[in-house]
Parts: structure tokens; C-alpha cells; sequence
């Protein structure tokens, strides 16, 4: 019986199917099934409200000028279509907290002050044809996965559409994205995107933007004003887009490439690089290179962009000879230096050179009297005329032009400059292709140009070219295999043309050292026979008409040492199959269909060379973490040239084997890369439960249990959904080493509601929720690898009295975090470092203790308390995160003896007071306390203490300038953060620099499960007092005190190690290291069967032998004469263990005569024995997978 503007406030709860016929406001609480249609709902604190409610209609209705259009929250299967949504002082349509499968379709969603639509930890939703216009943002995304945004026109918003924290997996497919204010698309921290066939055009800023953003695909966009922009993003595929016609080239972990055409370069960890004779006009930026070294930008035009070339931790490459003008930056630099730059003309540029940071110097001139850049706004003279500026042009305080040209570079007439490639060194016996490579960079075409490849001054190759266009070039090679060790010089000559003035570039050599090839290293084998892998090609510009490769298989049919047998199949576009087997040798190259380096030596590092067939060596340029065959895995990659190709190549590290190769000759390009295999996939299944009663299901789950109290993985377990769901107090879960794995959804290891559960020495990867613990108490959480979690790695929620230690808890958005009364835990020795926030804890999670962490290089936030007191943070490494420690609304909690050091903020504070901060180190941060009041007035300043009085003292300040007379180490002036905290006893030496050095081994280095380990510390060092207690963390839930302690492992894996020293003046000092423990080999066990037989004469009898449960062959045995046979089988093993199996008793009777015969059966395996080798035969086989020698005996009872 409520109004709202004069129409009923429908407001329903467990309601369904029923339809909402007049309203002025309409909210819905769990209900199912309501049609809301035909409404005009205004002027409201929301429209259309809904919770906890499924499939309802929303279609047909006017919603306007309210605070927030429709609103959903843990609502799914949802249609809101054919609604004009305008407004709004707030969202159009806001959809939060795990709202999924809800259709948002041909609404408009116009003038609203928020964002036109929102999702907010919402996935699997779809959000089509819909005009999205005059929006603050037309559709924003923040921790929301798998959502389908297609056909929307999405136009004249501040901000196109915006995907941050996290959202993964989305489609952007088909949309027009046209004439926003700022981006078109731009994403934060948000990987495996897809952004395909859209038009993006007339956009303000970036077309495209990634920011820390991984492994997207960026296909087939259509870019104009605009194009793309990287920042710190590696792994996406970028193919077959334009920009402003032309093409946007992107390299990503490229060498030795000329760019042909394109409207936009965007280069990616990049060398050696050739970016000429260019149009690039109306982009973010022409040129962008990021991490790219050795590259040649020359003779563009580039005009007209937000940025004409941007730099970014970008060194040693060659800026000349361009038209950089009208641009808003000329050249933008970030973190780069030792770039030469010259003979550019800078003009009418709003800010000719920009430098986010001082302190990059970089080359802007070619020296005296060749000149640097032209400069539009230069105001120097030139009193002498020799046409360069008497005054330096400066640029900063670190970058000066000292010969700025006072007229417009030209291009000379005639001018060629060669370039040599060649490697640094070569072992002798190995081949090397050399390049000389001439260009033409005078403003002429040349006739007759002579190019020779010199090597100790004899001519090795030589050409003439009859022209050579300007601007354009050319190479000539030679495949060069020294015979005798030595340096070499190896010359590219370009003999001068006619009317060329300055000759200076057309010689260049370099000198290369021939040596003896080293001894290579052991090589690791990390296939077996019976491995394989299937690769899928993308393939774009083969010629029309013509088969093209589908797919690839790899078959690794036996391998033996570091020898295989390789069965290669590749599937064409036509249905037809090639097929090669080739034996090859493991890191020798080896080549079938085409392709070599099949697979290289495991566990190689950036740096190593292997050897491709055809190629010669090849070093391994870098090493990341991508995604292929459904996994997570690390691989190693290089690129080179071959045959006029240009090939990069990634090998699965752990294994060696290649799960991607990517080519680019002439207009083809070609990417293989894995999506199937048996090497490293678990069969996918669903939840896995441990029931309150002991029972694990389903039945046939790889976890065992011998107690109902230790349950043990026995293999590596994939999940489509939540991975492992306990149900039972009292029980450990040992991960044994294997890996648990998600699809971004769901819960690794869920324990809501248990008590004394310890979860060790697992792999937790890619799941929503890594362990979470709901309403747990008394938990154990230790020794585990938790990475790659699309929110938190350990999730604590209304959970107290908890232990989290010695685990790695990598590349989650949220290391560790406790919500919600989350109070008394204990937080120590973990290695958190590369999530988005370290440790954090919020909303009244009290009374923990964070202590002896490892956390590092976390992108947000290092440690965060929001709304905590009484926390002891203690013992921390809180370094190169963005901020160290963040406080918001936090009070009276304690931060001692923590290093934070080079973070951007070291301690970043909001309206929180009376904590204190006192013997820590503040090393080097950009900021070493700031508080949010600040630059914020509205919140209150916050008051804390800054040290622990006298003599303790205060914190160690690296930028502390005051002085120490009376010698007690600490200064004798406060040290002064603003007008209401100061430290009033600053250190004048970092704390803890008298600790003690822990310091442990152990013994055997490569234990098995049960042996005994010796575990010593008497390396650690007494720093300041005395050692008086070593205290060790087993890693297992097992505790030692001593200086040598001994323990056995259970059960095999790897494990955190943590020692603990403390001396006699009470600092202490933790080291952790990784013990593997191996599980001891299978009992050897041998049978054959038949065990008897009765046979004629001439007639066979067939062995099958099983190894160890491995059935390994059959074998024949024919006897020549009558009588009892006794056969046997012994077997013995590379430890020198035997084992024999039962005795075979065999009949032979003679054959009978008069008239009665019988076929004699020839031997299929081997020609008949001698009497003598009946006796006695001994046979052996050699396993591959096993490696045991196997023997078979025969002894005839007379």
C-alpha cells in the first residue's frame, strides 16, 4: 500500500509468475518468474530492483531519471531487453555480486551519469545489440568473467567499454565503437579476452588499450583515429586488424624484421627492428616500442598522433631522418635510455620530447658537424652559418641537442648505408648465415650499387644491384663455417655512388670469436614414450585455392637415453594427411614435415642455446607463463630467421617439448599451437567430495586413504567446477606434489565450516577461490603452491584461529585475504609476491599475527588493513609493491622490525590513528608515509606513533638527513612527516642489521619417503649476540628444535623448509628452502603365464610376462625334443634388484606314428634352439619406461 510518485511501490518476495501491471517502483526479492513490461518508472532511487531473483522479463519500459536504472544482485537467467534506460543520475544497468546468465538485448541505455552498464564480480551474462550513447562509460566490467558483448553500437560515452580486476575471458565481438571521449576499449589486469571483427573508429584516445593484460586476441578490428596501445601486456595474439586503412603491425618477440606497411607499429620485446618510408597519422601512437632494443626508425612520416613515437624501457635503438610534427608528443619516453636520435625534424609538436620521469638520458645528435634535430621552437641563432644553432637545444636536465639544425633535415641526394649481421661468437664446426644489408637513404635512385661481404679483408660474397630505389634495400648473404678458431672481422662495403658526399656509413664490420664448441651439459629428458601433443594451426594470406595445415600431432613412440622415435602428423585444410616418423636426438634438433626442434632439453633457462635443424643454435630469449592444452604452464621461447622465415618457437619447459611455433614469410603467417595433450592434463572431472563419514567421492577420485584421516592425491585433478569439498573435521590432505586445477571458476579446496584440517604440499591453480575457508577455525594451510586464482589464493571469511604458512601464493588478484571477522589467524613465512594485493585483511579481522612473509612485487597493494585493529605485523619483507602498507580506517594495530623498501608508497594511510610504527626500515620508497588527507580534506588526518621510545628508538629513514653527536645510534632530530606525526627517535642504522644469519642444508639432498634426513644449520652465523634457538617448520606440520635435527617425510612432493634462528638479544632471522622427496620405486615383481602346458613336439607355447604391473611382451617357445621343460623369467633392475617368476612347467611329448601327423610350427620370434641353448637360453629386453633388464631361462628336467 506504498506509493512512489503517485503509482504503487510493487514490492514482491517469493513470488512467481506474475506479471507487474502498474508501478512507479518495483523491487523483487527472491522471486522467479515475474514480467515486468510496459512501465514508466521515474524520478525513484531505482527503478527496477531485484535480489536473489531468476528468470523475469524486464522489457518494454521507460525508466528515466532515476538514481540507478535496474539494479540486480544474485540474480541469474534474467532478460532486461527493449527498455529506454536514461538519465540516471547513477548506473543505466547495474548487475552485481555473481549475478550470471542474465540477457541484456536491444535496450536504450543513453545520457546516464554513471555507467551505461555495469558488471561487478558477474560473469557468463550477454549484453547484444543495444545503443549505448552519452554515458560516463558505456559498459564497465571489474572482476566479471565469460560475459558476450556483441552488436552494440556504443557511441559518444566518456569511456567505450572499460574491463578491470580480473575479467577474464570475455567476447567483444561485432560492436561499433565510435566517437567516445576517451578509450574505446580499454583493458586493466584483465587476460584472455577476446576482441574481434569491431568497428573502432573516432575515438578520442586508444582504440584499443592493455594494461598489465595478458593473452588476449585482438583479430580482425577495424581501426581509424586511433589504433592500439601496450603497456606491460605479453601474449596476446594481434592479427589481421587496420588502422586507417593500412594494417597495424604487431611484433611481439620478434628479431631482424623489416615493417613493409602499416598504419601503426606496435612493437613488444622486440630487437633489431626496421621501421622505414611510413605514412603513420591520427593514432594513440605511430611507433610504439616497449622493451624493444636495436631498431631502426627512418625516414616516416608521423603526424598528427596523441604520440608520434612512444619509448617505453626501450634502449640502443636509432631514431633519424623522420618528420615528427603535429603531434601532442613528439617523442613520449618512459624508463628509456642510450636511444640516438638525430637528423628528425620536430615540428609544431604541443610538447616536443615528453619524459614521465627524469634521470633517461639519451644521444640527440649525429656530433659536429653532421647536426642534430630541426626544432620548430628553437629560438637560438646561428651567427657563423654553418646551418647548426650556436646554443644547445634542451630538452631536460639529462637530454640536450647540442647541434640543432636551423633548417629542415633533407634527406641527402646520394647517401647508402650498410648494416652487417653477424654472431658474436660460433663454435668451430658450426655454420652461420652472415647478412649485408645496404640502403638507400638519399633522396636518388641509385644504379649500379655494389655490395661485398668481407671477411678478414677477403671478399667471401659479392653483388652488384643494377637499381636501388630510395629509401628501399637490400641484402646479401652467406652461409659461413669457419674451419679454425680465431676472431674474425666481418665487413659489409657498399662502394660509394657517384655525387656521394659523405661516405663515413657505407663500411661497417663487426668481429666475431671462433672457439672450440663447449662441452654440452647433461641433457634432462622430459618426455616418455607414449607422450603426444596436438597443435592447431591459425593461418592467414596462404594462397587462395591452395590446402593449408589444420593441425598437427606430435607422438613420442619411443624414447630411450636422449633418443626418440617421433611420429609427426600434419592434417590439411582438404582432408588429406601427411605423416613422418624420424628418429631424433633430444636438444640435437631433428626435423619431420618441415618443422624442427620437435622437443629440446627440459628445464632449460633463458640464455641456453639449442640446436635447430637447418639453423644452427639458438638462444633462449625469455621466459613467461601462458596457456596451452587448458594448463598453466611455463615455457621458454627464441626467434630467428630461416630461409627468408621469420620463426618463433615456444617449448613447454617442464617438458621441453614445443607447444607453439609461429612463422611469417612474404603475406603468410602461420601459429601452431597446443590445445590437446596426455602430457600434463588430468582427466577433467567434477567436484570431488571427502563426506563427513570418511568416504570420498566419487569412488574412482585420486585421492586415497588408508585411516580416514590422511587423505593423499595420487594424481593431478582437473575441475570444471569447485575442485575439492571437505565435509570431515580432523583429517590432512596432502597434495603429494600434484596439481589441482580449474577453469577460473569455483574453489580449489573449499573448508567452510571445518575445524583442524591441514591442506600441505599442493598445487592450487586457476580456480576463483584457491582454499577458502567460510565460518573455519583451527586450520592448517601450509607448504602449498597457490598461483594463477582468478580472485583469492587463501580466502579467510568469519575465520579465526587459523594458521597460513610457507606457502607461494603467486599471480592471484588477492594473495592472502580475510573478510568479515576473520580474527586470531596466523600468517607467517609465505612467499607472496606478483598479485594484484598481497595480504589483506577487512571488516573487523582482528587480533592476527602477519609475520616473516615474503611479499613482493604485488601491482596494487604489498599489505592492506581496511577497517582491522589490533593486528601485529612484524618480520615482513614488503618490497617493490605499489603500496607497501595501506591503512584505511584502521586503528591501534603494531608495525615492528618490517623492511619496506622501494615502493612506490611505503606506508599509505586513510583516516586511520593510533597504530604503531616502530623499528622498521624505510628504504628507498618514492614515498615514504603519505596520507590520503592530504590531497583529500575530507577525510580526517590520520595520528599514529612512530616509535617505541628510549633507547629502543623509532624506524630507519633512508632519506633521514639529521646526525648522531652523542653516538647511541639514534638521530638527534625528529624525523618530521607532517605537522601531527613525527618520529621522534630515528634510527641512524637499519634495524636489524646486527641479526643473525640463518642458514641450513641438508642431507641426502634427494630423500625418499621414509629415509631418515639430516637437517644442519651450523652455517647460520651469530651476527650481534649469541644463537640460542633454532626452530624448524618441516613443511608438513612437523616441528623440530635444534642445531641438527633429523626427520622422514610420509609421503613424496616438495616441501617448505623453514628455519628460524634467534639470538641472545632476541632478533632472529628465517630462511626457506624446498626439499623434494622422492617415493620410493614399486616393489619388483615379475609372472608369466601360461605356468603349464602339454605340447607335442615342433608345437609352440606362448609367454606373456607383466613387469612391475606393466605387461611388457610375449615371447615363443618351441622345443626340438620330447620331455618336461621348466621355464622361468628373472628380471633385474637398474638398483640391481631381481626378482624371478614362478616356474612354467611344460610336457613335450614325442609325435606318434603310423599314420598320424602333425604341421611343425615354425618360430615367429626367433630360428629353433640348439639342445644346448634349451638349457640355458637367457634373453633380455630392455624396457624404455622402466629400464630394467629382463632375462628369461629355460631348464629341461631329463
Amino acid at each position: 500500500d506504498n506509493t512512489v510518485n503517485g503509482k504503487p511501490l510493487v514490492y514482491l518476495e517469493g513470488a512467481s509468475d506474475t506479471s507487474v501491471m502498474e508501478a512507479g517502483q518495483v523491487i523483487l526479492v527472491s522471486c522467479n518468474s515475474i514480467r515486468v513490461e510496459n512501465l514508466s518508472l521515474l524520478n525513484t532511487i531505482v527503478g527496477v530492483q531485484i535480489w536473489n531473483t531468476n528468470n523475469t522479463i524486464i522489457s518494454g519500459n521507460n525508466i528515466t531519471n532515476n538514481n540507478c536504472g535496474v539494479y540486480l544482485e544474485y540474480s541469474y537467467n534474467n532478460s532486461i531487453s527493449g527498455n529506454n534506460i536514461a538519465n540516471n543520475d547513477w548506473e543505466g544497468i547495474d548487475i552485481r555480486h555473481h549475478s550470471s546468465n542474465n540477457t541484456i538485448v536491444g535496450n536504450n541505455i543513453t545520457a546516464n551519469n554513471g555507467d551505461g552498464i555495469r558488471l561487478y564480480h558477474s560473469s557468463n551474462n550477454s549484453i547484444s545489440g543495444n545503443n549505448i550513447t552519452n554515458n560516463r562509460r558505456g559498459i564497465w566490467l571489474g572482476w566479471s568473467s565469460n560475459n558476450s558483448i556483441c552488436g552494440n553500437n556504443i557511441t559518444n560515452n566518456r569511456r567505450g567499454i572499460w574491463l578491470e580486476y580480473s575479467s577474464n575471458y570475455n567476447s567483444i565481438v561485432g560492436n561499433n565503437i565510435t566517437a567516445n571521449n576517451g578509450d574505446g576499449v580499454w583493458l586493466s589486469y584483465s587476460s584472455n579476452n577476446t576482441i574481434v571483427g569491431n568497428n573502432i573508429t573516432a575515438n578520442n584516445e586508444a582504440g584499443v588499450g592493455l594494461q598489465h593484460s595478458h593473452n588476449n586476441s585482438i583479430v580482425e578490428n577495424v581501426f581509424v583515429d586511433g589504433g592500439l596501445v601496450v603497456l606491460d601486456s605479453y601474449g596476446s595474439v594481434v592479427v589481421d586488424n587496420s588502422v586507417n586503412g593500412k594494417p597495424l603491425v604487431y611484433f611481439e618477440g620478434v628479431s631482424d624484421v623489416a615493417v613493409e606497411d602499416a598504419g601503426q607499429v606496435i612493437l613488444v620485446n622486440c630487437t633489431r627492428i626496421t621501421v622505414e618510408n611510413l605514412n603513420l597519422s591520427r593514432t594513440i601512437i605511430g611507433v610504439q616500442l616497449w622493451e624493444t632494443t636495436n631498431t631502426t626508425i627512418s625516414g616516416n612520416h608521423i603526424t598528427n598522433n596523441v604520440a608520434g613515437i612512444g619509448l617505453w624501457y626501450s634502449s640502443y635503438n636509432s631514431i633519424s631522418g623522420n618528420n615528427i610534427a603535429n603531434n601532442q608528443y613528439g617523442i613520449y619516453c618512459w624508463g628509456s635510455s642510450n636511444n640516438v636520435i638525430y637528423h628528425n625534424n620536430f615540428i609544431d609538436n604541443s610538447q616536443q620530447v615528453y619524459f614521465w620521469e627524469a634521470g633517461y638520458a639519451n644521444v640527440w645528435d649525429d656530433g659536429y658537424p653532421s647536426g642534430g634535430n630541426y626544432w620548430s621552437d628553437y629560438a637560438g641563432v646561428d651567427a657563423d652559418g654553418d646551418g647548426i644553432g650556436d646554443t644547445p637545444y634542451v630538452i631536460d636536465e639529462n637530454n640536450t641537442d647540442r647541434y640543432p639544425l636551423m633548417s629542415l633535415w633533407i634527406p641527402p641526394e646520394h647517401d647508402l648505408v650498410v648494416s652487417i649481421t653477424a654472431p658474436a661468437s660460433l663454435s668451430l664446426g658450426d655454420s652461420s648465415s652472415l647478412k649485408a644489408t645496404v640502403t638507400n637513404q638519399g633522396s636518388n635512385d641509385e644504379a649500379t650499387v655494389e655490395l661485398s661481404l668481407l671477411i678478414n679483408g677477403s671478399v667471401s660474397n659479392s653483388t652488384t644491384i643494377p637499381i636501388l630505389q630510395s629509401g628501399s634495400s637490400y641484402t646479401l648473404t652467406y652461409l659461413w663455417t669457419p674451419t679454425e678458431q680465431g676472431t674474425y672481422n666481418v665487413t659489409a662495403y657498399a662502394r660509394p655512388v657517384p655525387g656521394e658526399a659523405s661516405v663515413e656509413n657505407n663500411q661497417m664490420t663487426k668481429f666475431v670469436t671462433v672457439s672450440t664448441a663447449p662441452t654440452p651439459p647433461e641433457v634432462q629428458v622430459g618426455v616418455k614414450a607414449g607422450d603426444w601433443i596436438k597443435l592447431e594451426y591459425t593461418v592467414s594470406g596462404w594462397p587462395a585455392g591452395q590446402p593449408y595445415p589444420e593441425w598437427l600431432k606430435i607422438e613420442f613412440l619411443s624414447v630411450e637415453g636422449t633418443n626418440a622415435t617421433v611420429r609427426v602428423t600434419m592434417h590439411m585444410s582438404d582432408g588429406t594427411e601427411q605423416n613422418d616418423t624420424v628418429p631424433i636426438t633430444i636438444g640435437g634438433g631433428g626435423e619431420a614435415l618441415g618443422l624442427s626442434g620437435l622437443v629440446i632439453p627440459a628445464n632449460l633457462t633463458v640464455g641456453d642455446s639449442v640446436y635447430i635443424s637447418g639453423y644452427g643454435n639458438v638462444t633462449l630469449a625469455g621466459e613467461t607463463t601462458r596457456s596451452y592444452a587448458g594448463a598453466s604452464r611455463t615455457v621458454v621461447y627464441a626467434s630467428f630467421s630461416q630461409y627468408g622465415t621469420q620463426l618463433t618457437y615456444y617449448w613447454d619447459k617442464q617438458t621441453g617439448v614445443m607447444v607453439e611455433a609461429s612463422t611469417t614469410s612474404d603475406s603468410v603467417t602461420a601459429t601452431a599451437k597446443a590445445t590437446e595433450t596426455n602430457m600434463w592434463q588430468a582427466e577433467t572431472r567434477e567436484t570431488i567430495y571427502i563426506r563427513a563419514d570418511g568416504s570420498i567421492e566419487p569412488v574412482d577420485a585420486p585421492i586415497s586413504t588408508f585411516d580416514n584421516v590422511t587423505y593423499t592425491l595420487t594424481d593431478n585433478i582437473a575441475s570444471s567446477a569447485d575442485g575439492i569439498v571437505v565435509e570431515r573435521d580432523n583429517i590432512v590432505i596432502d597434495g603429494a606434489g600434484y596439481t589441482l586445477q580449474g577453469t577460473g571458476i569455483g574453489t580449489g579446496v573449499d573448508l567452510s565450516q571445518r575445524s583442524n584440517v591441514t591442506i600441505k604440499n599442493t598445487i592450487i591453480t586457476t580456480f576463483y577461490f584457491g582454499i577458502l575457508l567460510n565460518s573455519s577455525s583451527n586450520n592448517i594451510i601450509s607448504g602449498n603452491n597457490i598461483t594463477a586464482n582468478n580472485n583469492v589464493g587463501v580466502y579467510l571469511t568469519n575465520s579465526s584461529n587459523n594458521t597460513v604458512s610457507g606457502n607461494k601464493i603467486t599471480n592471484n588478484w588477492h594473495g592472502i585475504a580475510g573478510f568479515d571477522r576473520s580474527s586470531n589467524n596466523s600468517i607467517f613465512g609465505n612467499n607472496v609476491t606478483d598479485n594484484g594485493y598481497g595480504i589483506y585483511l577487512r571488516y573487523s579481522s582482528n587480533n592476527n599475527n602477519i609475520y616473516g612473509n615474503t611479499v613482493i612485487a604485488n601491482t596494487q597493494i604489498g599489505l592492506y588493513l581496511g577497517w582491522c585493529s589490533q593486528n601485529a605485523l612484524f618480520g615482513n619483507d614488503i618490497t617493490n609493491n605499489h603500496h607497501g602498507i595501506f591503512h584505511a580506517h584502521s586503528l591501534n594495530n603494531a608495525i615492528s622490525e618490517n623492511n619496506i623498501a622501494n615502493n612506490d608508497d611505503g606506508v599509505f594511510l586513510c583516516n586511520s590513528s593510533n597504530n604503531r610504527f616502530y623499528n622498521n626500515n624505510f628504504i628507498g620508497n618514492t614515498q615514504q608515509v603519505y596520507d590520503w588527507s592530504w590531497d583529500e580534506p575530507y577525510w580526517p588526518p590520520s595520528v599514529n606513533v612512530w616509535d617505541d621510545g628510549y633507547p629502543s628508538g623509532g624506524n630507519y629513514w633512508s632519506d633521514y638527513t639529521g646526525v648522531d653527536a652523542d653516538g647511541d645510534g639514534i638521530g638527534d632530530t625528529p624525523y618530521i612527516i607532517d605537522t601531527d606525526n613525527r618520529d621522534r627517535y630515528p634510527l641512524m642504522n637499519p634495524w636489524g642489521s646486527g641479526t643473525p644469519v640463518a642458514s641450513f642444508s641438508w642431507s641426502p639432498s634427494t630423500p625418499e619417503v621414509g629415509e631418515l634426513v639430516t637437517f644442519d644449520a651450523s652455517a647460520s652465523l651469530p651476527v650481534g649476540g649469541e644463537i640460542v634457538s633454532y626452530e624448524w617448520d618441516f613443511g608438513d606440520g612437523n616441528h623440530a628444535t635444534g642445531e641438527i635435527v633429523t626427520h622422514a617425510y610420509d609421503s613424496a612432493g616438495t616441501y617448505t623448509v623453514t628455519l628460524i634462528v634467534t639470538d641472545s638479544e632476541g632478533l632472529w632471522d628465517v630462511e626457506q628452502k624446498q626439499i623434494e622427496v622422492k617415493a620410493p620405486p614399486p616393489p619388483l615383481t615379475v609372472s608369466i603365464s601360461p605356468t603349464s602346458a602339454s605340447i607335442l613336439v615342433g608345437q609352440s607355447v606362448t609367454f606373456a610376462s607383466t613387469v612391475s604391473g606393466a605387461t611388457s611382451d610375449t615371447w615363443t617357445f618351441t622345443p626340438t625334443e620330447s620331455g618336461i621343460f621348466y621355464v622361468y623369467l628373472k628380471v633385474t633392475d637398474a638398483e640391481g634388484n631381481t626378482a624371478q617368476s614362478d616356474t612354467a612347467r611344460i610336457t613335450v611329448a614325442a609325435v606318434p606314428v603310423g599314420g598320424y601327423s602333425i604341421p611343425i610350427q615354425a618360430p615367429a620370434t626367433a630360428k629353433p634352439l640348439t639342445p644346448y641353448l634349451i638349457l640355458t637360453a637367457i634373453l633380455t629386453i630392455a624396457y624404455t619406461t622402466i629400464k630394467r633388464k629382463t632375462t628369461k631361462k629355460t631348464k629341461k628336467q631329463q
